[in-house]
């Protein structure tokens, strides 16, 4: 084999990816929030970094199953009231949810297939 895998028939589920710049990674609403994001049956993965270049910058990477699963892991009311706003302390701009499309271990490549239309950028208004 060459290390890649054949398209697949299923998902590769959902990447969430934010930035802060100025956060306090040691506040006490982090840990919450990311056991919150963590403990979730729809969150496979979760990675948060802290810059050891620049004080308050960090940035997390959460894999969930699907959209939906992501959706549902912000819908229970404590998720509301505390993981929301803290995600919305993100720098502007920075948060992303993106579909996975192929991931990659110990020299081997998998691909997925789609589940989102392409998203077509809306027209600029000039």
């Amino acid at each position: 084999m060459d290390g890649h895998d054949a398209p697949a028939a299923e998902t590769g589920g959902f990447l969430l990816v934010v930035r802060f710049s100025d956060l306090e990674v040691d506040d006490e609403q982090t840990p919450l929030a990311l056991q919150m994001l963590a403990g979730s049956v729809d969150c496979r993965h979760l990675v948060f970094a802290r810059s050891t270049e620049v004080a308050g910058r960090a940035v997390l990477s959460a894999e969930f199953t699907s959209a939906a699963g992501y959706r549902r892991t912000l819908a229970p009311f404590p998720a509301r009231t505390l993981l929301i706003p803290w995600l919305s302390r993100a720098d502007p701009g920075s948060g992303d949810l993106s579909e996975i499309r192929a991931t990659g271990s110990a020299g081997r490549l998998r691909y997925f297939a789609a589940t989102v239309d392409r998203i077509e950028p809306e027209p600029s208004s000039r």
